[in-house]
């Protein structure tokens, strides 16, 4: 379980590592972060563990990804919406391997009504795909 969370919340905090990419690779990162989501919203669980980055599929069983979702989204509620806030190019994040990352920040709307910030990380993967390595909700 402590890997498990740590998967997730590993973009809960920003550290050092700041640089630079190409704006080609942020458009490229933030699709591959919205095509998941898109996954998320139509609860299609299994196969956003299947779209994840090697890492996370390290850390994160299929199963545990399942339950962990569901009980999310009992907790915070199901996102009818989101805006993008912010691509933050990375480096180094905090108990994560070394590799590319973007920390991907949207204002969502919840069911009920309220707010929430997603936070999204995809990373560069062996083969060069950006995929998500961290997924993390804050209701506001």
């Amino acid at each position: 379980m402590k890997k498990l969370m740590m998967a997730l919340m590993m973009v809960a905090v920003l550290a050092a590592g700041h640089v630079h990419a190409g704006a080609g690779e942020q458009a490229v990162a933030v699709e591959a972060a919205e095509s998941w989501l898109k996954l998320i919203d139509a609860k299609e669980y299994s196969k956003s563990w299947h779209e994840t980055a090697s890492y996370f599929q390290e850390m994160v069983s299929e199963r545990d990804w399942n339950r962990l979702i569901r009980t999310t989204e009992t907790t915070v509620g199901q996102v009818t919406g989101r805006t993008f806030i912010s691509a933050t190019y990375l480096t180094e994040i905090p108990n994560a391997p070394e590799g590319e990352f973007f920390l991907i920040q949207y204002s969502a709307e919840l069911a009920d009504g309220g707010k929430a910030i997603e936070t999204v990380t995809p990373m560069k993967d062996a083969d060069n795909v950006w995929r998500v390595s961290g997924y993390y909700i804050n209701p506001l």
